[in-house]
């Protein structure tokens, strides 16, 4: 009994200490993981573990007592508590009493024999800290906040010069805006009459949304439209060359979103009798959004807007609205964290636009809308030089993707067909008879969206049809 409550006292001074002290960066909403049953004879061991396990989030080293520290190690997270003062620092190791430490299952914290000192190793779960709440953010080079010097609405504006310069392999976190669906009324108003978690004085994600709403340039009379991020110039980046956006992580910075409808518009306009909106209210801890009593939506946020500057052909301020070869707003559900979008650079500098902010989508995008929010996007940017790219392309851990993109939805379709059949003829050798059956059988052809002008078929290709010489990728899951 007592050993039991020398366990819950440990873990009440670990939360005590989280509670009052401010953290580091590095710990901000940090995983707190769980192993049980393995023993880990160096830092480095612990640290491969983590990776397999816990691929996305910082690893942090923390102490009780009157002080913390903290130690990254790629992009994994472990709490580690401990009684006693002495820490891992870096690959050395201070103190050889834990060469061979015991990682301890859930709820348990267990006291080692012989060890006099009471030092415990613990890695935890959720609930012994506050601060873990959600994954942490991966390692950036830079911050694009969401200002309207930094903003687009409803277009590519190909005038406007860059907000930011930066080298091929550098990492960007974008802070993006949206859930303005309060029109002309004002938003504290409106936020409280659904009542909804944010207000302008304590979300910065709306305040910031008001502010460009109200302050950004519009170019050719477009005065409404996408709320855009853009345009991030890459260095060297030359018509002919294509850019790989690695989607490191996505996250609303809102408590809610708003899918809706209006007359005229969607996948079956005429029978839409007037304009509705349906606020859907964000449980993270869950990854849900709940849409009404005994209804909730699986949470996938990603950014229905990323795309390079449109070619000359399609004039300096093409509308966001339809999707085309440049990428833009291809409201595809499957370019959540860990995906990666391939595009073709048109411009000098690629210029990286993203917006459009979703929580949640179902494939087709029927009403007009998927659930509209605000997010923050962390992407790495890589530049292929003289890799010829006709149309956007896209991965996951599990599938390539390929697009089709037209008018009329029929002919999306057979160039979705045509994209899937060239992509496993060039990357996998297959001839136009083995390539266009296999599709047949293997392959899902999905309707991305039909109401965007430009309709949207996608193609997920898996990768599980090819078993032998697997590819690595960057992210596992």
């Amino acid at each position: 009994m007592r050993a039991q409550a020398d366990a819950h006292e440990r873990v009440t001074r670990v939360e005590g200490v989280a509670e009052r002290m401010p953290l580091p960066d590095a710990c901000a909403g940090a995983v707190i993981c769980v192993l049980a049953n393995h023993h880990f004879t160096s830092l480095r061991e612990t640290a491969a573990e983590m990776q397999r396990i816990c691929p996305t989030v910082p690893l942090v080293w923390f102490r009780t007592g009157d002080a913390y520290e903290h130690f990254e190690c790629g992009r994994h997270c472990v709490f580690f508590w401990r009684r006693m003062t002495s820490v891992f620092m870096g690959e050395r190791l201070v103190d050889p009493d834990l060469r061979r430490a015991q990682s301890l299952p859930v709820g348990r914290i267990k006291k080692r024999q012989g060890d006099s000192m009471n030092r415990v190793l613990v890695i935890a779960a959720f609930s012994l800290l506050s601060i873990a709440a959600a994954a942490a953010e991966p390692r950036f080079d830079h911050h694009v906040r969401l200002t309207p010097d930094n903003a687009a609405i409803g277009n590519f504006p190909a005038q406007e010069e860059g907000i930011l310069t930066i080298k091929s392999g550098e990492t960007v976190k974008i802070d993006t805006g949206g859930g303005n669906r309060w029109n002309d009324e004002d938003p504290d108003t409106w936020l409280k009459a659904q009542n909804l978690p944010d207000r302008t004085t304590t979300s910065p994600g709306i305040a910031e949304t008001v502010k460009v709403l109200a302050e950004t340039k519009r170019y050719a009379d477009i005065k409404t439209g996408h709320v855009l991020v853009g345009p991030i110039i890459i260095e060297d980046a030359m018509p002919g060359d294509m850019l790989e956006i690695r989607i490191l992580s996505v996250v609303p910075r809102i408590g809610y979103g708003v899918v809706s409808m209006r007359p005229g518009a969607g996948g079956i306009p005429d029978e839409v009798p007037a304009p509705y909106f349906k606020p859907v209210v964000f449980d993270l801890k869950r990854n849900v959004g709940v849409f009404d009593k005994g209804i909730e939506v699986p949470l996938g946020p990603f950014m229905g807007v990323m795309g390079v500057q449109p070619p000359d052909s399609d004039g300096p301020n093409r509308k966001s609205g339809p999707p085309g070869l440049f990428g833009g707003n291809l409201d595809c559900k499957e370019l959540v964290t860990g995906s990666t979008l391939y595009l073709p650079v048109h411009q000098k500098g690629a210029r990286f636009f993203t917006g459009d902010a979703h929580a949640a989508q179902g494939d087709g995008e029927v009403t007009i809308t998927a659930v509209e929010t605000a997010n923050t996007a962390i992407l790495q940017f890589i530049l292929h030089k003289n890799v010829k790219l006709a149309t956007p392309r896209a991965e996951t851990p599990t599938h390539w993707i390929t697009f089709g993109l037209d008018t009329n939805l029929e002919e999306a379709m057979k160039k979705a067909i045509r994209e899937t059949n060239t992509f496993l003829m060039e990357k996998k050798g297959l001839d136009f008879n083995r390539a266009f059956t296999l599709s047949s059988i293997g392959v899902d052809f999905r309707v991305t969206q039909v109401v965007d002008e430009t309709k949207g078929i996608h193609a997920m290709i898996p990768k599980k049809l090819f078993t032998e010489k697997a590819e690595p990728y960057w992210y596992k899951p």
